[in-house]
């Protein structure tokens, strides 16, 4: 065999190349910072920096709770959806966003071509949002003691964490910090900064505002010894501040240090030796030893009840009895229980009767309050006279209402019903009330009047006008008691220089009223988009005059259908209940159908009307299946589609909600996009109201009572609906009676445009100069703790802003939520900004160029009145350019209906400038 050695000798010579190349290249040193603990908030994200030696080429990491969460009888993992990755666990310098808390460890390792690294692991404090405390706007703390923190380390800031403090009016919001067993408590501020000297925080060696046990009052002029110590086991922070200005506020963190000697706490409760049927009693705990906030349980016979877990107990038996009521307290690790015996009969001796009036009314009509004090009684008849009056709160069956009278034939639980009362006159009413427990009612039964007890005219310091809208039957203009009044119609006021003024909806009874001064005004019924029409002309937009003397009352309008044969079915407005953020899960709830008949009482067809529903969905979700209580739709892709035999039938409340879950995947911000239609097999009178899309994004915080708006950013000289959302939620330990929510529109607006969209109950609508208001009268909405999903509702509504509002406009929204006689919620401040290069879902319109309509199936039209021509190009999600396509002045047609449904990216670019713009194949 014949060798070439030349050649061999090559070989080797390459393959000792390698070998030392080899030899030379090292595996790399993983190594990533920061090197210290990290704390980060629930739903917050943190990104990692690989510092690694010997250029490393690919890299791994892993993240897993490795400490807490053991409740969840799993540790959260980048695996399992609980953390996230941006872009992935691949990445050189990834992100992690954290959906639940723990104490997280990061490993990493990272590769060349000589091979993997070991790993390196870190450590990392996730803190939820309940250990991180917010002072910088106007909290509103309540008797539940909800501003008491227990937890043994936190995060004490304003409210500004990606900017500044809010500006509270002269308000202030409070805190006290009172963990088991504490000895000490030690906190240091990292920032101080504020706008002068009048925004002040306060910190106290004591659970009170106590100026003798002051340890800090950081300010402009002071924000030294940022370390301070409470040295009684508690401490007090609070946050005042002016309304000259904000800054970016505060930051800092406390611990505590505990007392390990031993203690016992003792449970036991003071009561009465006898009560009485039907009459709610208090039991009030004197427990004592216990340290930080005590958690209580009440039972009765051993039984759970509600509103059973403060140290005040308050229930209503209705049988005679011996009844066993123990209380249960646990504080820091320590337990105690007491029982007592408690006695109830019927009472057999005559009720005790006396009431009186509650009021904050300054405007005319202004709702005031009956309360009854009566011993032993459950049954209650009210007298009122003169009958000029509005009862707000109508009971249930079997209680009832008649002319003058309101009788109570059964009571709610453990309240004794309080009538809400809007006196149209100026007169002075006569009360009588009426008590009895129903056990024995010959025996119980007492009565109390009070003549001329309220003088209407007292306290209406401003007159006004009011009237009813009704189904004119009869087409006499007159209104009678068969004939049905309409719910939910607007109704608009204008002064003596036709300018508008105020604007409300019917509500209970098709009422309307508006509360103004004496003088000149326009009465104006809006039935604009209706099948609706007025049935004679007397008082319709005539002028008339309010004074003391003549205060207008009775200005009703008479209405009917234009055509009993026709349904206008409509898209009315959507609601997404529940957190939006990745992992989590939200309900999606679309009201369509025939909006008069379900939100007008009236029903203007006499024909089966059918069709289909059909939602699509497109962004980051996940279907899960249709919401509780709703239809069940068939599924393609990502439409949901809802066959209607009789649309007659629908609750629109109810019908068409989705459950989604947010993909882990998905970034803060993302958009998902809502486009519903309902499509009738017959045809429809108004078809422009049977399409809509809408946008709502991924967030990374929930709270139950805040306020939307789509869209947010806007072009210039934008004009169109701004969509606003006002959530709430009964997060306390019993039912509320009334909600009231106010909402001061920002001078932008133009406010003959609002309209009410949809509600989650009836509700009475005001709207006055630019303060809105909305009366969730006797609403009786349940708390969170016994019905978290009974416990929420909303109010949507659209409004336009003003023409020609420039590029750095920003209209503001802040609403504030009133919970029966509680100090208000305030909500977020919605933002909309007027931008020159936005991401928009609305028609493209840029000087003279147009892009519509914006959804479309596929194809757009373009018109642009430009000399000189434009150049547009499309991109997907992904970043690629799939059209480049010159536009010259005139008509023109973009083409995507090869392309797939999704969000396409279209720029605009000519010798002005570029825009960057959003359009939707559906």
């Amino acid at each position: 065999m014949k060798i070439n050695f030349k050649l061999s000798a090559k070989l080797l010579l390459v393959f000792s190349f390698l070998s030392i190349f080899k030899l030379s290249a090292q595996v790399p040193v993983a190594k990533f910072g920061p090197n210290k603990i990290v704390y980060v908030d629930q739903y917050g994200s943190f990104q990692f920096f690989d510092s690694s030696t010997n250029s490393p080429t690919a890299w791994e990491w892993q993240v897993y709770d490795s400490v807490s969460h053991k409740y969840m009888g799993f540790y959260p993992s980048l695996l399992d959806g609980y953390v996230s990755a941006n872009p992935d666990a691949n990445a050189q310098n990834p992100e992690f966003y954290f959906s639940t808390n723990g104490r997280y460890t990061i490993k990493m390792r990272c590769k060349n071509s000589a091979g993997w690294s070991n790993w390196i692991s870190k450590k990392v404090a996730v803190v939820v949002g309940r250990y991180a405390f917010d002072l910088g706007f106007n909290n509103n703390w309540t008797e539940n003691e909800d501003n008491i923190i227990d937890s043994d380390t936190g995060i004490i800031t304003d409210d500004g964490w990606d900017g500044n403090y809010s500006n509270s009016l002269g308000k202030y919001s409070s805190i006290v910090i009172k963990p088991c067993r504490a000895k000490k408590i030690q906190m240091t501020m990292t920032q101080l900064k504020f706008n002068d000297n009048q925004d002040v925080l306060y910190v106290f060696d004591s659970d009170k505002e106590d100026y003798s046990k002051l340890l800090a009052s950081w300010t402009l002029g002071n924000t030294s010894n940022r370390t301070v110590t409470a040295l009684s086991g508690t401490m007090y922070i609070v946050f005042k501040t002016n309304s000259s200005g904000v800054d970016s506020g505060f930051y800092g963190t406390y611990r505590v240090i505990k007392d390990t000697s031993t203690y016992t706490v003792n449970a036991d409760f003071d009561f009465d030796s006898l009560y009485y049927n039907y009459k709610p009693f208090q039991l009030n705990s004197r427990s004592s030893g216990f340290s930080a906030v005590p958690k209580y349980n009440w039972t009765i016979n051993g039984a759970q009840v509600k509103n059973n877990l403060k140290p005040k107990f308050r229930s209503t038996l209705n049988k005679d009895g011996i009844y066993q009521v123990c209380i249960a307290m646990a504080s820091c690790g320590q337990e105690d229980s007491a029982c007592h015996p408690i006695k109830l009969r019927t009472a057999y001796s005559k009720t005790s009767v006396s009431f009186k009036y509650k009021s904050n009314a300054r405007y005319a009509y202004d709702s005031v309050h009956l309360i009854a004090d009566c011993s032993n009684a459950d049954r209650f008849e009210w007298e009122i006279s003169p009958t000029t009056y509005v009862l707000h709160n109508k009971p249930a069956p079997p209680s009832k209402v008649l002319p003058g009278k309101i009788i109570y034939y059964d009571t709610p639980g453990d309240s004794i019903p309080v009538p809400m009362i809007s006196f149209l006159d100026t007169v002075c009413y006569t009360i009588k009330l009426r008590a009895y427990n129903s056990l024995d009612p010959s025996v119980t039964r007492d009565s109390l009047t009070k003549t001329n007890y309220i003088c209407a005219g007292d306290f209406k310091k401003i007159y006004g006008v009011w009237g009813k809208v009704y189904n004119d039957l009869t087409n006499n203009c007159q209104y009678n008691n068969s004939e049905p009044t309409v719910l939910g119609l607007p109704v608009k006021l204008y002064d003596s220089n036709n300018k508008f003024t105020d604007k409300t909806y019917t509500f209970d009874n098709g009422l309307y009223r508006f509360d103004r001064l004496i003088g000149t005004y326009k009465v104006v019924i809006d039935l604009n988009g209706t099948n609706l029409k007025t049935t004679c002309m007397t008082g319709l937009d005539s002028i008339i005059t309010i004074s003391v003397q003549n205060p207008m009352n009775g200005i009703d309008f008479g209405i009917k259908c234009k055509d009993t044969n026709e349904i206008d079915l409509s898209v009315i407005g959507h609601t997404v209940i529940g957190p939006k953020f990745p992992g989590q899960v939200h309900n999606l709830k679309i009201f369509a159908g025939d909006a008069i008949k379900q939100f007008k009482g009236l029903d203007c067809g006499n024909i089966i009307k059918s069709g289909t529903v059909k939602v699509k969905v497109i962004g980051p979700v996940q279907y899960l299946g249709a919401s509780q209580n709703s239809i069940t739709p068939s599924v393609s892709g990502n439409t949901y589609t809802y066959s209607i035999s009789d649309f007659h039938k629908v609750r629109i409340f109810n019908d068409f909600g989705l459950k989604f879950k947010t993909d882990t995947s998905a970034q803060i911000g993302d958009t998902i996009i809502v486009s519903v239609s309902v499509l009738p097999t017959m045809n429809d009178p108004d078809s422009n109201n049977n399409r809509s899309t809408f946008i709502y994004k991924v967030t990374n915080s929930y709270d139950p009572n805040m306020k939307e708006v789509y869209p947010q950013d806007v072009p210039p000289n934008f004009n169109d609906w701004l969509n606003y959302t006002i959530h709430f939620q009964n997060t306390g330990n019993a039912p509320a009676f009334n909600i009231r929510l106010e909402d001061t529109l920002d001078q932008q607006l133009n406010f003959e445009t609002f309209e009410l969209v949809n509600k989650s109950h009836d509700c009475r609508v005001a709207l006055k100069d630019n303060i809105l208001k909305f009366y969730f009268d006797d609403i009786m909405l349940a708390d969170s703790f016994t019905d978290e999903e009974a416990s929420k509702g909303y109010v949507q509504y659209r409004i336009k802003p003003n023409d020609g509002l420039a590029k750095g406009s920003k209209i503001k929204n802040t609403a504030y939520i009133y919970f029966d006689y509680n100090t208000p919620v305030v909500t977020n401040t919605t933002v909309n900004e007027y931008v020159e290069n936005i991401t928009s879902v609305l028609p493209v319109v840029w000087g003279n160029f147009k892009l519509f309509p914006n959804p479309s199936s596929g194809l757009y039209t373009i018109s642009s009145d430009n000399k000189e021509f434009l150049f547009l190009e499309v991109y997907n999600l992904m970043g690629e350019k799939l059209i480049s396509q010159t536009v010259f002045e005139g008509q023109s047609t973009l083409n995507l209906l090869s392309y797939p449904a999704g969000i396409y990216t279209v720029k605009v670019s000519n010798g002005d400038g570029v825009r960057f713009v959003k359009i939707i194949k559906q």
